[in-house]
């Protein structure tokens, strides 16, 4: 006798799929098995429960390829290959650690939304108590240029991969996804991820991964193109220049040049330029740090400063540069002294007596020994304060202030 045995669902490939494109195979292989389908007909079975992009896919597929056998295996690895990245970019998301709702990772979205339905649910569950935030003065702009304006905003803690965090989430009517985590709350994971030594240890390895999507889901943890291949490697190459360059004096430059022909390369992947460890390289010059693609035909852009009052000429073959993988990348918060409010009352009575060197001193624990300050024209006291409003503004003036923190795989502290 045959047992009764609920039917697969219908798979679309969308979000109104209630199952993974994993989950469903193993349903549907599963039913196979219960129903005792012989082979030859569980092709055509698992092509009438396609619907919509799903079977698109697979029918484009198999027309332009006819000499491809349509087995149950190809079907199923056709729709592992273009779905499975959905199972990457969804997250089940505590809410005021009461309600989970799967929410959508999206670096391109600005800020959390939320869609009506979820709102309900979330009112029925005691979770949200009182009226939401007018948010009339706010539109929302999409992809194609299109316009929606927001029912509300909630202040809501979600949890996001065990960190917890306190967001505006926006409300908004037509949302395909019940819940968008945006990049607001995206940085802030990766900066507490980075934390860790098992995320170093992850974007390190290769990028082979029986998940087509697994790359990309990387590429966007760690604001980077990642390096394709099975290794990173810890260094790529020293840049040369090809012809002599004359940087201009006291002036900063974009200046080009070229990997040798036997260091790997990998196109479009994120690498880090910073000054040549060289013992024969140029001394009057400053190469700045640069993070930048890679390109194919092994240019590389470099940031060099002549910082003496004459012009210099860089021959060629000079090496300049060294340049290695960039793991991860991060924006660090500017806090400038001009975002301090406070009362300015004079304080600067009383401040023990100062000379010549003793400004020099404060320069160069700054990094700008190079400023000659004796050549300015002006009053010692007018000196001091000039030295003062340096000192206030660092993260402006000082050399050693950087805007950005990286990673590289032969990091000290990673």
């Amino acid at each position: 006798m045959q047992l009764d045995v609920k039917e697969p669902p219908v798979f679309r490939g969308d979000n109104s799929d209630k199952c993974s494109v994993r989950e469903w195979v193993e349903i549907v292989e599963m039913y196979f098995v219960k129903r005792n389908i012989p082979a030859h007909q569980q092709s055509q079975d698992i092509l009438a429960r396609l619907m919509g992009k799903a079977r698109d896919v697979v029918k484009v597929t198999l027309c332009h390829n006819p000499s491809l056998d349509k087995t149950p295996e190809l079907i199923f690895d056709l729709l592992k290959q273009h779905f499975a990245f959905s199972e990457l970019f969804y997250a089940q998301v505590g809410v005021n650690d009461t309600v989970e709702l799967k929410g959508m990772i999206d670096s391109g979205s600005m800020t959390c939304t939320l869609i009506e339905e979820a709102e309900c649910s979330l009112r029925e569950a005691g979770v949200l108590v009182g009226e939401p935030q007018s948010a009339e003065r706010i539109v929302l702009v999409g992809c194609g240029g299109k316009q929606t304006r927001p029912k509300g905003i909630y202040d809501l803690t979600l949890t996001v991969y065990g960190v917890r965090c306190i967001v505006p989430v926006i409300v908004v009517p037509g949302q395909p996804d019940e819940l968008i985590i945006g990049s607001n709350v995206l940085k802030h994971l990766m900066r507490v991820m980075k934390g860790s030594d098992d995320y170093w240890k992850l974007v390190s390895t290769g990028c082979k991964h029986s998940i087509l999507d697994y790359k990309h889901f990387l590429d966007m943890m760690s604001c980077t193109t990642r390096w394709r291949g099975d290794k990173v490697p810890d260094k790529i190459g020293t840049v040369k220049l090809p012809r002599a360059v004359t940087p201009l004096p006291q002036r900063e430059h974009l200046v080009w040049g070229k990997l040798p022909s036997n260091v790997p390369v990998s196109p479009g992947s994120t690498i880090i330029v910073e000054p040549c460890t060289s013992k024969s390289r140029p001394r009057d010059i400053l190469v700045g740090r640069v993070i930048t693609p890679m390109w194919g035909d092994r240019w590389v852009p470099m940031k060099v400063t002549n910082l003496s009052s004459k012009s210099i000429t860089l021959k060629r073959n000079s090496k300049v540069a060294d340049v290695s993988p960039c793991l991860a990348v991060e924006d660090l918060d500017i806090r400038q002294g001009s975002c301090k409010m406070e009362n300015r009352a004079p304080d600067r009575v009383d401040r023990p007596a100062a000379s010549d060197a003793d400004l020099k001193d404060r320069l160069s624990n700054l990094g700008l020994s190079d400023l000659d300050i004796d050549s300015c024209h002006a009053s010692f006291h007018s000196k001091r304060e000039l030295v003062e409003l340096i000192e206030e503004y660092e993260d402006i003036f000082s050399r050693l202030w950087r805007s950005y923190r990286v990673r590289t795989p032969h990091s000290s502290d990673g």
